[in-house]
């Protein structure tokens, strides 16, 4: 690593300086317990559905692998995520632990009303790391290419007007498959990408290209490795669950129900890789949850970056954890390991707290890094909680 831009990581009064890593860390560490908004046929109306044969082939509607009950241009069988799997996780909004990378689910955007709008001012801010909407360049890929109010499909229009009002510079509108065959090399001038449709174009080059994105295809989240690219679910529905709200896209809402004014058609995947599940078609297991606190908002280079984490049982069962792991994105990028080894048991109650400190060096990269603090069991991700931090 030398030659590279490092933080170098001190846990606690102890320190231990590893061969060949830009870290010293406290090899003991161990936490302490401390107690188509088109006029669409209402989807819940079976009886109509029962009774309907929209592409006239003499099988009804419900019955019918060709059939498109969304009117999104796409039959069931074309969408490429298969039906809803009810014992697979549906994750409606996923997003990567440390890269711009982000999962929409509810992809019928001329349909969504409140919070979804919210929800999505947020992922966009997530992804774009808080940029003004005004310098941030964008390409947008819609269905059609075409975002005229009359003659564009209904969800990119959408899409394009709420960044329009929201000041972000549109510099390309592209049709869907454009999203397949633009190099990466063509996004150096943008800052994000944002993919206004469901269906699963492959969008390695954009994410090969490390730019800012924001996509509503299930399909994709292998791609983003935030997913296994298989699509759980493809329905219409107004309710949906926040299982995690210590992530900058979801604190502004409790965890649990979830429930949008009116219904719209939604997709869902099962996270995956270097996703966190956000929220979900269900409500989560109660499990163990971390939060971070005590951190300042910026940092002067040279100076020291002290923060707390803690983990909490709030739970009726017993829960444990057997890996804590650090990851600071941003101008530097590192990821370390906090702890591993034998698994903590936590009882009901139970808080498990520990200060840490990190040395940013003083010629570190000037701007704007997440840090965040996951925790792991049988290295599956259990909850993690983050913060941003200006370093000048």
């Amino acid at each position: 690593m030398l030659g590279k831009p490092h933080i170098a990581l001190f846990i606690g009064s102890a320190m231990a300086a590893s061969a060949g890593h830009a870290f010293a860390i406290d090899s003991n560490l161990a936490l302490e317990s401390q107690a188509i908004g088109q006029d669409l046929l209402n989807p819940y109306d079976t009886a109509s559905l029962l009774a309907r044969d929209m592409n006239g082939d003499g099988v009804t509607d419900l019955l019918d692998a060709t059939i498109d009950l969304d009117q999104d241009g796409y039959a069931d069988s074309q969408r490429g995520g298969g039906p809803n799997d009810e014992a697979a996780d549906q994750d409606i909004l996923i997003a990567h632990k440390s890269d711009p990378l982000v999962f929409f689910g509810w992809y019928r955007t001329s349909q969504m009303t409140a919070p979804g709008w919210d929800i999505y001012r947020s992922s966009l801010d997530f992804a774009t790391r808080g940029s003004n909407p005004a310098d941030t360049k964008v390409i947008l890929f819609t269905y059609n290419g075409d975002v005229d109010s009359l003659s564009g499909q209904a969800d990119g229009v959408a899409v394009h007007q709420f960044l329009m009002r929201s000041g972000y510079n549109i510099l390309e509108v592209h049709h869907q498959s454009a999203i397949e065959t633009l190099r990466s090399s063509h996004y150096r001038d943008f800052d994000l990408a944002v993919y206004a449709w469901s269906y699963p174009r492959d969008a390695s080059n954009i994410v090969e290209s490390g730019i800012a994105y924001v996509g509503a295809s299930a399909g994709q989240t292998d791609e983003m490795n935030i997913g296994t690219g298989d699509g759980t679910m493809h329905e219409f529905r107004d309710e949906c669950y926040v299982i995690n709200n210590s992530h900058v896209i979801t604190d502004d809402y409790p965890l649990g129900l979830l429930t949008f004014e009116e219904g719209c058609w939604t997709d869902a995947s099962k996270v995956a890789g270097e996703g966190i599940a956000l929220v979900a078609a269900d409500e989560a297991a109660c499990d163990l949850m971390v939060k971070l606190s005590d951190y300042p908002l910026d940092i002067v280079r040279g100076s020291i970056l002290e923060f707390t984490a803690s983990a909490n049982n709030g739970c009726t069962e017993t829960l444990d954890f057997d890996e804590a792991l650090l990851h600071v994105s941003g101008p530097a990028s590192l990821t370390q390991t906090l702890y591993s080894g034998r698994a903590i048991t936590m009882d009901p109650g139970d808080l498990l707290s520990k200060p840490l400190r990190l040395a940013v060096p003083g010629a570190a990269p000037r701007g704007d890094y997440n840090v965040m603090v996951e925790i792991l069991r049988d290295g599956a991700n259990v909850h993690s909680d983050e913060f941003d931090v200006s370093v000048f």
